[in-house]
């Protein structure tokens, strides 16, 4: 699930640099957060511009190694806090500036990645159903950096939009569509049948194009949810 990858930078001058970041609490949760770049154009599919008050230094350095990125963000989770259980259509890199007795958990295959101050960039598969959770006595901070997603050339494409038919019901329901689409859509952006996915600012409502033949592959992942699920398909 996370895999480093060889970078140069420093955990602490990025936190020293980073530490001005105006925190806000995230709508869905406890976390706190703060974006340090900007959307070009699309969110998903353009490359993001740092900010000008985080254009320092070790961030442009940091940045200059990377790819093309999306959206990074510092996040902060508080003490005896954790995430709910979900997936993402892109992966993730992931750099911890502040940490102690915290942790990745990959709940697919049961396995804890602990998330220390090692100076060490890594390559996060967010195809899988994972949380984040801090057992420790102070804010665990990471700087979390979206993968941009791809526009391959589809063949015969589709359009596809899809939503629950019943909102909160069961109780798990962003779980359940979490670990029977999102994973999918994850697993799909990386073998190129989809593209302009769009989030349509919801939970759980998609639209998005997809290669014509994998459309039985997306019509069983929706059978397998567990609720009732709106499909769409023009």
């Amino acid at each position: 699930m996370l895999q480093p990858i060889d970078i140069e930078f420093s955990a602490d001058q990025l936190l020293s640099e980073l530490k001005h970041c105006h925190l806000e609490q995230d709508q869905f949760d406890a976390m706190w957060k703060c974006d340090i770049n900007q959307p070009t154009d699309s969110f998903y599919y353009d490359a993001w511009q740092l900010k000008p008050e985080y254009s320092t230094p070790a961030v442009e350095s940091l940045f200059a190694q990377l790819p093309p990125v999306g959206q990074a963000k510092i996040v902060s989770i508080p003490p005896s806090t954790s995430y709910h259980v979900h997936a993402d259509i892109e992966d993730r890199y992931h750099i911890t500036l502040q940490g102690q007795h915290s942790y990745l958990i990959d709940l697919a295959h049961h396995k804890m990645y602990s998330t220390q101050v090692d100076n060490q960039c890594y390559h996060m598969d967010t195809a899988r159903i994972h949380t984040a959770v801090n057992f420790g006595y102070q804010p665990r901070i990471q700087l979390v950096i979206r993968h941009l997603l791809h526009r391959p050339l589809l063949s015969d494409p589709v359009h596809v939009h899809l939503h629950p038919v019943t909102l909160d019901e069961p109780h798990n329901q962003r779980q359940l569509f979490d670990q029977h689409i999102l994973t999918w859509l994850n697993l799909a952006h990386k073998q190129h049948i989809i593209d302009n996915f769009n989030p349509m600012g919801e939970d759980v409502e998609l639209q998005f194009d997809l290669a014509r033949n994998h459309v039985p592959q997306l019509q069983q992942q929706i059978a397998q949810c567990g609720f009732d699920v709106w499909c769409r398909i023009t």
